[in-house]
């Protein structure tokens, strides 16, 4: 099960992969569409319950202690999608944090240092991964932007009492 779930995170990751070292995936981006945020959190709530379902009394006391931990990080992921409600966004790095030191501008320089550029393959994939940017920083940050805009926009009409009316 460990396996199964690090092989489907460095899927759903690609940009994790690539830092560490697996080139799989070098030729893409995480999907962070819609879709694909709700497929996340559906497997999510299904490896919980997988997890919760299994005796770990036959296991050793290291692989007790990492299915505890993994369940544990699940359930904090888990609230923080509840947290976010219907909007764009999964997990604990579901927020897009953008500073002098953190953000797009330092992940996808970053990228471009750690992923391999040894031969045609390698430099196809790349080209295909640097295709895929224009989607990527969309979903990454200007529906999300927009989601958060409106979720403010929607609070601060509420909070002031006021009510829309129905157009």
């Amino acid at each position: 099960m460990f396996e199964r779930e690090f092989r489907y995170e460095l899927k759903e990751s690609p940009e994790s992969a690539t830092f560490v070292g697996v080139e799989d995936y070098n030729d893409r981006l995480s999907d962070r569409s819609a879709g694909a945020v709700a497929a996340r959190r559906a497997h999510l709530k299904a490896l919980v319950r997988e997890l919760q379902g299994f005796d770990s009394r036959g296991l050793n006391t290291q692989d007790r202690i990492s299915r505890s931990m993994m369940l544990e990080d699940l359930r904090l992921t888990d609230a923080f999608n509840t947290l976010y409600g219907p909007r764009p966004f999964a997990g604990n790095g579901g927020w897009l944090v953008v500073s002098a030191s953190s953000g797009p501008q330092h992940l996808y320089p970053a990228l471009a240092k750690a992923t391999p550029l040894r031969n045609t393959r390698d430099c196809e994939n790349y080209l295909k991964r640097l295709a895929a940017m224009p989607q990527a920083l969309t979903h990454r940050i200007v529906i999300p932007a927009n989601a958060g805009i409106h979720s403010l926009k929607r609070r601060r009409c509420v909070n002031s009492g006021y009510r829309r009316s129905p157009v």
